[in-house]
């Protein structure tokens, strides 16, 4: 269970700042390349936090449905 709010956190966190980046480069706080790194590593980690989350909830499930 706190694997799961934490991993949802983490992949929450990553998604605002992929929604985040583009704003920061319109506003003029970052320069181009800042914002495509950004935006890269945010994207890469939502995709694992998101990915691994959705595997240990299938898993647990799994794991639940064995019991009955």
């Amino acid at each position: 269970m706190m694997r799961k709010i934490v991993l949802s956190s983490l992949a929450g966190i990553s998604l605002l700042c992929c929604l985040a980046s583009p704003f920061l480069f319109f506003w003029g706080e970052v320069s181009e390349k800042d914002y495509k790194w950004i935006f890269l590593l945010a994207s890469f980690f939502w995709f694992f936090f998101a990915s691994l989350r959705a595997l240990i909830q299938k898993r647990n499930q799994h794991s639940d449905g064995d019991h009955g």
